[in-house]
């Protein structure tokens, strides 16, 4: 089933290249003396990534739930006093607009 390896491909696309985007907007942006990603950060952030990204293709009005993901991940970010805002803006835009992609492939397929 094509459709099926596209959401693959979609999945991997979100979680992995959503990494080297974050990774290169914290070093263009946020902090370019030190722009490396802890490996816990990085699982943490493709998690949070694959799961918007399911969150939106859900049918029906699930996209609607996205922001609590970005949400959930900066408040516990604020509690072990981290800054991440533009890096959770960036990991949470990209899986958006992957996830949309995929949904616009599912409705039309």
């Amino acid at each position: 089933n094509n459709v099926l390896i596209l959401y693959i491909i979609g999945f991997v696309l979100s979680s992995s290249f959503g990494a080297v985007v974050v990774y290169y907007v914290k070093k263009g942006v946020v902090n370019p003396d030190n722009s490396f990603i802890p490996l816990k950060e990085k699982l943490y952030g493709s998690l949070e990534r694959v799961l918007i990204t399911a969150i939106i293709m859900l049918p029906g009005y699930w996209f609607l739930a996205t922001p609590v993901v970005p949400v959930f991940r900066w408040v516990s970010a604020r509690r072990m006093g981290e800054e991440e805002g533009v890096e959770i803006i960036t990991s949470a835009a990209v899986a958006a607009i992957i996830g949309v992609m995929l949904r616009i492939i599912s409705v039309f397929s």
